[in-house]
């Protein structure tokens, strides 16, 4: 189970729902009145949401590449903090196809996820994210690469160039077909469509 705390909703949100049994049914002691009261009971609590929280409604969460390769090129600048990084957010009710959202954490910010929203790192859509994020072209790896030892700006903005293209045609070919995503209401491994805006 991911530890990445923001790959998890907002705090857990306690369920109200009538006990059942194990086929679903309610308490055998209840009365012809008092089932049909329960069945209504149940059918307003879906009516209203009640199950749409539940991440196990996922089937497929659609989103673009561009996005991915664009929010992880982001979070992998030197100069952003945890709480600065892109997410992209998935926020109830769920449905069998989901297209999340990116939000950009600031570290001073009093926003928080709305209720029951589950949050996914860009490198979760990436096969070995993590390495990936790491291996990103920055200044720091610009200037261990190039032979000058104290090469120009003009020299180091050229290798982030040519290095980024290369690193981000890494990231797209590299993207994973389901990931699993956990929540207060349950978990689920969810396939991933990838749809571009452009096409």
């Amino acid at each position: 189970m991911p530890t990445d705390e923001d790959d998890t909703p907002a705090g857990s949100v306690s369920d109200d729902e009538t006990p059942v049994e194990e086929d679903g049914t309610t308490a055998e002691t209840a009365s012809p009145e008092s089932e049909t009261d329960a069945e209504g009971t149940d059918a307003e609590s879906e009516s209203e949401g009640g199950d749409a929280r539940s991440v196990t409604d996922i089937e497929t969460i659609v989103i673009d590449p561009d996005d991915i390769v664009e929010a992880a090129a982001y979070n992998g600048q030197e100069d952003i903090g945890r709480k600065g990084k892109a997410v992209f957010g998935l926020t109830p009710p769920f449905g069998e196809r989901v297209e999340p959202t990116i939000r950009h954490l600031a570290d001073d910010s009093t926003e928080s996820k709305a209720e029951d929203e589950v949050h996914l790192r860009p490198f979760r859509f990436v096969a070995e994210g993590r390495q990936v994020i790491e291996q990103r072209p920055t200044r720091r790896l610009a200037k261990e690469e190039l032979d000058a030892d104290d090469p120009d700006e003009s020299a180091i903005e050229a290798w982030i160039d040519e290095a980024m293209e290369t690193w981000k045609t890494h990231v797209r070919e590299n993207l994973v077909g389901s990931v699993d995503i956990y929540s207060a209401h349950g978990m689920a491994f969810v396939s991933v469509e990838y749809q571009d805006e452009n096409e």
